[in-house]
């Protein structure tokens, strides 16, 4: 009824009769004003919700139910009534009206084709995703150490960790949609002596920018970030594509920034970043971890040489690793012989064997999964003009390709890598191209 009463525009005109008069009694007026004003909002927020919207100076109307669209157009009209900004608290059901959706919301937020009968996905996966495989291993090592902890910003299911939180309740903390928060709370943890490892996705990690800087690598607290859906990541577009984080983690002090190639190599990163004692960030992507046959065990601070032929060495990043073998491999059938090797640690970069490319080779193409700004890529590239710059005769020259300097648009995750050049096709175009004009 109040929040009837207060929305509607009689009560508003009303209102400001009365403020008007009592404004205009001799000396009192305007004492009468602020001690009626006083006296109301006592009684209001004696009575409704809201108050500290209130206090922050929002209009507050509510709460309504959000399933009721009679209800909602109804308030709508009365916040147009309201000068000043105006706060509408809607209570709403995640799912509602669809049974599966409602017992499973978390499942429900974000999925591909379903049996609208039984809920049950269409396609089902080909195999552990990089977010069970990472899950999973923070697992193990909290069977060990008590010490490990887990922290995620409303994405517990999205990463992967519902079967961690049923199994360590007390261990593994969801501080909901305030990444911000998430960060700083791993810093507190880890000050104290614990172990936290933060799962949030890429593009939602951008929100703590400053709490991963200022609280974390200032202090260099040992805080393990499991960065999900790394890359980008095909339907949710451009507001969820993950193709920034190199590019901001690289400006950090101290932090260590590591990418597998597969889901053995993330397993083996997780166990490595539990005795580190800096910050540390493992980016890995969406999908299915696919094995890479031949793949060496990772080693912190060094690049590994998968194939060490020709005057042409592609340096892969992370996930990028299976296209440019893809791409060795398509150029072999040809008769073209080129290097590959696998950036699994992104900083510091392996400086040894990448001067060692770097005066043994014509050209260095270096692949990431991260807009070219900022990245990998332009990483290697300043070190390859220092290198000339410090006076060695013939350094090889540098391609970087990666994601342009631009929001990527909504698309299957294969379907950007070919559009924009990353698949391991047009990585082979690119070198027949490179070697037809050197020709």
């Amino acid at each position: 009824h109040l929040v009837n009463l207060t929305g509607s525009s009689k009560y508003a005109a009303v209102k400001s009769q009365v403020k008007k008069g009592m404004s205009k009694v001799p000396k009192i007026g305007d004492d009468l004003v602020s001690g009626v004003h006083y006296a109301k909002d006592r009684i209001k927020y004696a009575m409704i919700d809201g108050i500290i919207f209130e206090e922050l100076g929002f209009k507050y109307l509510g709460p309504v139910d959000g399933h009721n669209i009679k209800d909602m157009c109804k308030i709508l009209e009365m916040a147009k009534n309201i000068t000043g900004p105006v706060l509408i608290h809607t209570i709403t059901k995640k799912g509602k009206g669809y049974s599966h959706a409602e017992k499973n919301p978390e499942k429900f937020h974000g999925i591909g084709p379903f049996d609208p009968e039984s809920g049950i996905p269409v396609k089902k996966s080909q195999g552990p995703t990089w977010s069970n495989r990472g899950a999973e291993a923070v697992k193990n090592i909290m069977k060990d150490d008590e010490k490990a902890v887990v922290i995620s910003a409303a994405m517990i299911d999205g990463t992967g960790l519902a079967q961690v939180r049923d199994e360590f309740p007390d261990r593994v903390f969801d501080t909901g949609i305030a990444e911000g928060h998430a960060v700083t709370y791993a810093a507190g943890l880890a000050a104290a002596g614990l172990k936290p490892y933060v799962f949030i996705y890429s593009t939602f990690l951008q929100r703590a920018y400053d709490q991963i800087l200022e609280d974390v690598c200032v202090h260099r607290l040992p805080v393990v970030f499991c960065i999900d859906r790394a890359g980008v990541v095909g339907a949710d577009g451009e507001t969820h594509h993950g193709i920034f984080d190199i590019s901001y983690l690289r400006a950090m002090p101290h932090m260590n920034i590591l990418a597998p190639a597969d889901g053995d190599q993330l397993e083996e990163m997780i166990r490595f970043a539990e005795d580190c004692n800096d910050p540390c960030a493992i980016r890995y992507p969406r999908g299915t971890a696919d094995k890479i046959d031949g793949l060496p065990g990772f080693k912190f601070g060094e690049a590994q040489r998968l194939i060490n032929d020709g005057s042409i060495s592609i340096w892969a990043l992370g996930n990028m690793t299976g296209r440019a073998l893809e791409a060795a491999n398509i150029l072999k059938d040809e008769g073209i012989k080129v290097s590959v090797v696998n950036i699994a640690t992104v900083s510091p970069i392996d400086e040894e064997k990448l001067k060692e490319d770097a005066l043994s080779k014509d050209l260095i193409i270096t692949l990431e999964d991260n807009v070219l700004t900022g990245g990998a890529g332009e990483g290697i590239g300043a070190f390859l003009s220092q290198l000339r710059s410090s006076g060695e005769k013939k350094v090889a020259s540098h391609i970087a390709v990666g994601w342009p300097d631009s929001f990527i648009e909504h698309g299957s995750c294969e379907a950007l890598y070919v559009k924009y050049g990353l698949d391991g096709a047009s990585i082979a175009e690119r070198i027949r191209k490179h070697l037809e004009g050197k020709a």
